[in-house]
């Protein structure tokens, strides 16, 4: 099940901090990462840090607290020295393999409406 809906989806891809939005799951950069950890150790709130870097976290959870979770999860992580970036190339094959599917899905409705039509045209001859 998607997650985010086809503008919701590309109000996030055109975010620069944001590196591939997934089916339910959005990766940030890596940059972006490590400025707001750097800026949120500095003082600066969590919502600030994500508002300023132009995501709208109400599409990204309903939940009030979602940017300082996640921010506290990347600082643990980071903290652990535990890599907090998804690799590059992992992304690109996710992110291909679902547009495959997309122009895939979309061949196959155009093949049915074209079908749809065939049969609506032989049903005429016919008569």
């Amino acid at each position: 099940m998607e997650k985010f809906t086809k503008e919701e989806k590309t109000i996030l891809e055109n975010n620069p901090n944001i590196q591939a939005v997934l089916s339910n799951q959005v990766v940030y950069t890596k940059g972006f990462k490590e400025q707001a950890i750097k800026e949120y150790e500095s003082g600066k709130s969590a919502n600030q840090i994500f508002e300023e870097a132009g995501i709208n976290t109400s599409i990204l959870s309903d939940h009030p607290d979602y940017a300082s979770k996640t921010l506290s999860k990347w600082r643990n992580a980071n903290r652990k020295k535990i890599n907090i970036h998804y690799p590059q190339k992992n992304i690109k094959n996710k992110d291909s393999a679902y547009k495959k599917l997309l122009k895939r899905n979309e061949y196959l409705e155009a093949e049915n409406e074209f079908l749809k039509k065939l049969q609506i045209l032989n049903n005429q001859f016919r008569k």
